[in-house]
């Protein structure tokens, strides 16, 4: 899981607030001991299945601000970090 980075999500976030509806969170867990590769996942040469979650933010319920963004990202990292290790 890569640790998030509030500085850039906010910067992104400012500058297409009026533009977008809803940020999505997409998170995949691979199952077994392979973690298939860039080209096996296209061409779809997976050994085992994977687990797609894909979570709606509506841009409204996403904060304003350095400290409240920084917050709320975090949450949502400690969020995939227990999905991915259960």
């Amino acid at each position: 899981v890569l640790l998030p980075r509030p500085k850039g999500f906010q910067a992104t976030l400012l500058a297409l607030r009026d533009r977008i509806s809803a940020v999505y969170d997409v998170s995949i867990k691979y199952t077994g001991e392979h973690v298939p590769n860039f080209w096996e996942l296209l061409s779809g040469q997976i050994q085992n299945p994977i687990i797609v979650k894909v979570k709606r933010y509506p841009i409204s319920e996403i904060p304003i601000g350095d400290e409240a963004i920084q917050s709320w990202l975090i949450e949502r990292f400690i969020e995939k970090d227990k999905w991915l290790s259960s």
